[in-house]
């Protein structure tokens, strides 16, 4: 337990807990001197890990942790918590980079990183609704080639006086997309 708490400490801190010029003076350290604490070293290092390490080092046997798995009950917790701040970092990032794609009419590269986002954190509700969005704008494109030449025919058939066959053409278009204003429209 001692030994991975030492390696806990290098790990974070870059640096050995107990460094000396010589194995005389590191055993000296070991057994009578307490390493600078991890924070002052690394101070991004959550409090809970800091304190982690610490129990982990203690002198004394009967206060360090008593078996590896208890040392990984309470460590698991805590990488939960900085897996989840990292994700939550890295969606905000995501969405300003989206934001900009969307500006920028990239609706592809948007999904792509809103895909990104919801595999990080598949429950939040933002990335939800604009992973939604920006598919039903990608549906309306694929579709708007449809949609015009339905509007073409239903053109020509009105050219043509073909005032059924005029009307057929822009109920084909309103099926496509019910929410296009051009459409409804010519419908009306």
């Amino acid at each position: 337990i001692f030994a991975y708490g030492v390696t806990y400490y290098e790990l974070l801190t870059g640096k050995h807990p107990f460094t000396a010029r010589d194995s005389r003076a590191v055993f000296y350290k070991i057994t009578h001197e307490e390493p600078a604490p991890v924070r002052s070293l690394a101070p991004e290092c959550p409090e809970a890990l800091e304190q982690l390490v610490t129990r982990a080092l203690q002198k004394e046997r009967e206060f360090r942790y008593q078996s590896l798995r208890e040392l990984q009950l309470d460590a698991e917790p805590i990488f939960i918590e900085l897996r989840q701040q990292r994700a939550a970092e890295r969606i905000g990032t995501l969405l300003e980079e989206v934001s900009a794609k969307v500006a920028g009419e990239d609706l592809d590269g948007a999904q792509a990183l809103l895909t990104e986002a919801a595999d990080l954190e598949p429950a939040n509700r933002t990335v939800r609704q604009l992973r939604e969005d920006v598919q039903a704008r990608l549906l309306r494109r694929r579709l708007q080639p449809r949609i015009d030449a339905q509007l073409a025919k239903s053109q020509a058939a009105l050219d043509e006086g073909r005032y059924a066959e005029a009307l057929q053409a822009c109920e084909s278009a309103l099926v496509l997309d019910r929410e296009n204003a051009t459409v409804q429209t010519r419908v009306e």
